[in-house]
């Protein structure tokens, strides 16, 4: 019998940038990594991008600063389930998730058929 030997997991990242406009060319500017107080990582940054960072500090080119920005970002990493043949499916499409034994499983790990070892009978159903 088939069973979720792994449960779905939702992750999240949260992030924040220290914001600058580029005040010579609309819609343009720059954005540095940072902590939520404003700290910037200047060791996740490329020499260029520090570079960037100073020049914007000391005002070198024509630069706003903007203030910080947050973003959050999440996905959800799929469960996994051990096929009836002992292989496993990882379950990341909500209908069609299949076994290299054609069996089929929704993503809540219910086998929804399996494919079609028949030449005359079809996949899909006519409707």
């Amino acid at each position: 019998m088939s069973q979720i030997i792994k449960k779905s997991v939702r992750r999240e990242i949260v992030e924040h940038f220290a914001v600058y406009t580029d005040l010579d060319c609309k819609g343009a500017g720059y954005s540095f990594p940072c902590d939520a107080s404003g700290n910037i990582a200047l060791d996740e940054m490329e020499p260029a991008g520090i570079e960037n960072y100073h020049l914007c500090r000391l005002r070198e080119i024509n630069v706003e600063y903007k203030g910080i920005e947050t973003y959050k970002r999440s996905w959800v990493d799929p469960a996994m389930l051990q096929c009836d043949c002992g292989e496993k499916v990882e379950l990341y499409d909500p209908l069609d998730n299949v076994c290299n034994c054609g069996a089929i499983y929704n993503m809540s790990g219910q086998r929804v058929r399996c494919l079609s070892t028949e030449a005359d009978e079809p996949y899909w159903p006519e409707f």
